[in-house]
C-alpha cells in the first residue's frame, strides 16, 4: 500500500491485490486472475481511520485454466469456508 498524508485527519491510500476467480469443473474462461488496486480516501472519524470513498481500478486480467493451478504445498495454512478456517483458531 501507498499512505499520502493530506493533513491531520485525511489519507490518500493505494492499495494493491490480485484476485483469483475458480470455477472447479467449470469453463476455463471463468477461471479469471485479476490484477487491481482500491483507491481510498480515509478520514478520521472519532479516533478511528475510515474509508470515506472508494475507487477500484483493474491493471490486468488473464483466464488461468484449471489445468495450470498449482496445489497448495501441505505445509501451509488453507482457508476454508465458515469456522473451520484458520482465523477462527
Amino acid at each position: 500500500s501507498l499512505v499520502e498524508p493530506l493533513g491531520p485527519d485525511e489519507a490518500r491510500v493505494e492499495t494493491y491485490g490480485i484476485a483469483h476467480h475458480r470455477r472447479v469443473g467449470g469453463p476455463d474462461h471463468l477461471n479469471l486472475v485479476s490484477g487491481f488496486r482500491y483507491l481510498d480516501l480515509f478520514r478520521l472519524v472519532d479516533g478511528d481511520w475510515r474509508i470515506s470513498s472508494r475507487r477500484a481500478v483493474t491493471d490486468w486480467s488473464r483466464v488461468d485454466p484449471e489445468a495450470a493451478w498449482w496445489p497448495v504445498p501441505p505445509h501451509l495454512l488453507v482457508g476454508r469456508p465458515g469456522s473451520d478456517d484458520p482465523s477462527f483458531d
